[in-house]
């Protein structure tokens, strides 16, 4: 009787054969490989609205501000194009009460220069959006090249080295024939794209630059700051990258109405601002290490002050990000794997108009990696091409956000 219960034990215990488990483990790779897609899409989705949360909830937070405290504030737009990231800052006007300057250079008239400072809004952190989830902004104040556009007159220039806003962006149109190739409109037609922030000066820095120290490796250099601290604070190449960053804002009155890009006058004067960072740049390495106060001019547009002309000059400068920003219409909020998918563009923080009068580098890497061997040149027709099909896909596909100008609603047209 013993036995027999044993021997039913033992038999009841057999584990799973080698193909058993072989066909359990391919079913379950069948049913992870049909559902990935889906949980992607998911994940994808709930990013995507998680960005439009954050986006709509911290311009609500600057019109708040603006409206408890009876001052300017604003919503800038960054983005960091080695993390690939955006993030917003959430602005006030600076207490100088002054306004300030686009440069210390000898300048044109006072109405291209004129600006507004802005600091970041006291006890707000900047909010970081999902990665691969993009904004642009849409403006139609960035002066074009007279050079090119014929129906311009005004000078594009802050000074001798500096392009104003976005400068040239308004570039010849070409529209969709149809077929899904675009051509040129032609007629001397031009129009105003979608802009991505260009805050960034890594844009404007030629990559691959090589520097050989002695018993050294060979070093990349892919970012400007790194030649602005350690090597050459006064590099023109590295000072005109710095001087270049360029992104847009959606601004607010203290009555909390949303403020025009034209709010200071006409087309040829239009509304600047930078961001100014009070606590920043300092001496990194001071004699006094309590001698620590910024040595920044908080009215002007200063990116590339490095000190130099101070009497307590410091031995190692620090970087100081500023950015000039103007107001933009509306906001596009954007998957950018969408948008590569729909357009073929990718890296498209990299694109630009053929017309733009930034310094672009010479060579383009459609892979992001320096001195990778794969630079290619920019071809202007096909530049513009691009910028033309990026701008139709956002008009069909990107959650637009517009506002009501008097009471600075926010008027959303979701995206398909």
């Amino acid at each position: 009787m013993n036995t027999r219960i044993n021997s039913s034990r033992r038999r009841g215990s057999r584990g799973f054969t080698l193909i058993e488990l072989l066909v359990a483990i391919a079913i379950i790779v069948a049913l992870v490989v049909v559902t990935l897609p889906s949980f992607s899409s998911l994940i994808q989705s709930a990013n995507f609205s998680s960005a439009i949360s954050q986006t709509t909830a911290s311009l609500g937070s600057a019109r708040a501000i603006a409206m408890r405290d009876g001052v300017q504030t604003a919503v800038a737009f960054l983005f960091d194009t080695k993390d690939e990231q955006y993030s917003l800052v959430i602005l006030i006007e600076s207490s100088t009460g002054s306004g300030g300057a686009l440069s210390s250079l000898p300048t044109g008239p006072p109405k291209h220069t004129y600006a507004v400072a802005f600091q970041p809004a006291p006890n707000t952190a900047p909010v970081i959006l999902p990665q691969g989830i993009g904004v642009f902004g849409l403006s139609y104040s960035h002066l074009p090249d007279p050079l090119i556009d014929p129906n311009v007159f005004d000078e594009p220039r802050i000074d001798a080295n500096t392009f104003h806003w976005y400068a040239g962006e308004r570039h010849p149109a070409y529209q969709d024939d149809g077929t899904g190739a675009f051509v040129d409109v032609g007629g001397g037609i031009f129009e105003n794209p979608w802009i991505f922030p260009r805050n960034d000066p890594r844009l404007f820095w030629q990559t691959g630059i090589v520097m050989v120290a002695d018993d050294e490796d060979p070093l990349i250099v892919d970012e400007p700051w790194y030649q602005f601290i350690e090597e050459d604070p006064m590099d023109p190449d590295v000072i005109d990258a710095l001087r270049h960053a360029n992104s847009f804002m959606i601004q607010f009155n203290p009555d909390g109405s949303v403020v025009g890009a034209f709010s200071q006058g006409s087309f040829s004067n239009p509304a600047n601002a930078f961001i100014d960072y009070p606590l920043d740049p300092i001496d990194q390495l001071p004699i006094d290490p309590l001698d620590v106060e910024p040595y920044d001019n908080p009215t002007i547009f200063d990116p590339e002050n490095a000190g130099l002309d101070l009497a307590n000059a410091p031995i190692k400068p620090s970087r100081n990000p500023e950015v000039i920003l103007r107001s933009v219409s509306q906001l596009a909020i954007v998957d950018l794997k969408q948008l590569e998918r729909g357009t073929g563009v990718e890296n498209v923080w990299k694109l630009h108009p053929s017309t733009s009068l930034a310094p672009w580098p010479l060579l383009y890497d459609p892979d992001g990696r320096p001195g990778s061997g794969d630079e290619i040149p920019f071809d202007n027709v096909l530049l513009d091409k691009r910028v033309s099909m990026v701008s139709r896909w956002i008009d069909l596909n990107g959650e637009v956000i517009g506002f009501d100008r008097y009471t600075g609603n926010i008027i959303r047209r979701s995206a398909p």
